[in-house]
């Protein structure tokens, strides 16, 4: 079974434009991913509106290996 991922961007975050703009960013990092099966939801803070895609990047790949080794437990 694939990933699936759901994301939870509320309005404190900012603007729909924002919101859309952060979504869409993280929709590419993580198709590039190597994501364990399951169903994950993504939580944005609003510092996270201020984070460009590099840091984004950082950010999503450290969570990813979390993953890992939770899964591997």
């Amino acid at each position: 079974m694939p990933p699936r991922v759901a994301f939870a961007i509320g309005r404190a975050v900012g603007s729909s434009v924002v919101r859309n703009r952060l979504r869409r960013q993280l929709r590419v990092i993580l198709a590039a991913a190597d994501l364990p099966p399951g169903s994950l939801l993504v939580g944005v803070r609003p510092v996270g509106a201020g984070r460009s895609f590099h840091e984004l990047t950082s950010d999503v790949e450290a969570l990813v290996r979390q993953l890992a080794k939770a899964a591997e437990s």
